[in-house]
Formats: structure tokens, C-alpha cells, sequence
């Protein structure tokens, strides 16, 4: 069973994150047998053992804030900040160009 834990920041790319989270949910849901979303402010009352993978909506400060608890973990990234240089350098420009990453497993 591939389970997967999505973080995002509602504020990220001045609120865009939050705009992207349905639809990003709707093709997550459609990859992952288990998906559960979380709010970066409440990433401590996660337990990642238990997921697969992890998908962070957002930009390089919500990204900064979930690396101490990434542990190795499979990591997608799904690009809504103001500048995201990282996923820029990763090839991730924006919310389609992600979700093709995802569904291709390039994490």
C-alpha cells in the first residue's frame, strides 16, 4: 500500500498553495492509496514512518521546514512560493510540470 503525507503552506506564492491544494489532492488521491494533508504549522504531530513518500506544496521556506523530518524520505515537490529557485533548478516550474514529475516517479 503506497501512502503518502502532503505538507503545505496556505500562504506560500501569496496564497496560491492554498489554491492548488484541491487539485493537487484530486491527482494524489488518484496515485496513493493513503494521502493525508497537513499544514506545515502542524508537521510535529506527524509521524513520517509511516508514509512512503512525502509532497510538499509550496515554496524554499516551506521546503527549509520540512527538511528536518524528510529522514530519507521519498520527496516530491510541488512548487506555489514566490521565486522557487529549488524546483526551478529541478526542472519543476510549476503545478503541471510537478504533477508530471509525480506521475513519472521522478521525486
Amino acid at each position: 500500500m503506497k501512502k503518502a503525507v502532503v505538507i503545505y503552506n496556505r500562504n506560500s506564492g501569496r496564497k496560491e498553495a492554498a489554491k492548488s491544494l484541491k487539485d493537487v489532492r484530486r491527482f494524489l488521491s488518484s496515485c496513493f492509496e493513503q494521502l493525508q494533508i497537513t499544514e506545515i504549522n502542524d508537521i510535529t504531530t506527524v509521524d513520517f514512518n509511516k508514509f512512503d513518500t512525502v509532497k510538499i506544496i509550496g515554496g524554499e521556506g516551506t521546503i527549509n521546514k520540512c527538511l528536518p523530518v524528510l529522514d530519507g524520505k521519498q520527496t516530491g515537490i510541488i512548487p506555489c512560493g514566490t521565486a522557487n529557485q529549488l524546483a526551478a533548478r529541478l526542472g519543476i516550474f510549476n503545478e503541471k510540470s510537478a504533477i508530471t514529475a509525480i506521475k513519472n516517479e521522478k521525486t
